[in-house]
């Protein structure tokens, strides 16, 4: 009897063992469709700086193809960046993966350049945390990219549109007046009617 119970005690943890399998499987295929299909480009570095694994937005990004990037490390010269210049501090974009090592802390919106075709730049949002293995210890640094390049450029023709309107209403011979919607009141008066108020 007992070898009857001991076999259906084995034959338990084997059906036990394949079902947790199956859902370990269809969890990593899950994640892996998730990273896939996200607009902003995924890259996980391990513990020592090599990329371990890029999503599809990410090659696409960088023009580069996964397999020119996995196994690189975070300080070979086709994967380093710039910090764009309102956060530069004497650092360069490639510290950051160091700085996430070193102290276990996120990185959220640090702006980076990256070179990519010819002499066309790219401006990218960098947030980059640590991540860890099944013994709480650092496995190593996911770091998420978003190309911010057209925000930047669209903010910069809403300034030139912005300022292009204020010159035209300020010298128009025309006097204008800008009332706010929602209680009338005149938030702007241009050269020409100042003249008439005064």
């Amino acid at each position: 009897m007992s070898d009857v119970s001991s076999s259906e005690a084995v034959k338990n943890k084997a059906d036990k063992l394949e079902q947790a399998a199956a859902l370990f499987k269809e969890s990593d295929a899950r994640f892996k469709c998730l990273l896939e299909t996200m607009q902003e480009g995924i890259v996980f570095f391990d513990q020592a700086g090599k990329v371990t694994f890029v999503n599809t937005a990410l090659e696409k990004m960088l023009g580069l193809e996964r397999n020119q990037i996995v196994g690189i490390s975070y300080q070979d010269r086709q994967w380093q960046f710039l910090l764009a210049d309102e956060q530069r501090n004497g650092e360069s974009g490639d510290l950051l993966f160091d700085h996430v090592k070193k102290t276990s802390r996120i990185i959220t919106g640090r702006k980076c350049i990256r070179q990519i075709a010819g002499n066309e730049k790219i401006t990218l949002s960098v947030h980059a945390a640590p991540y860890y293995g099944e013994k709480g210890d650092m496995a190593g640094v996911v770091t998420v990219l978003t190309d911010v390049s057209d925000f930047k450029r669209i903010r910069n023709e809403v300034d030139e549109i912005k300022d292009l309107y204020e010159r035209l209403t300020n010298y128009a011979d025309e006097a204008i007046f800008r009332t706010r919607i929602t209680d009338g009141k005149v938030i702007y008066i241009n050269k020409a009617a100042e003249r008439i108020l005064c």
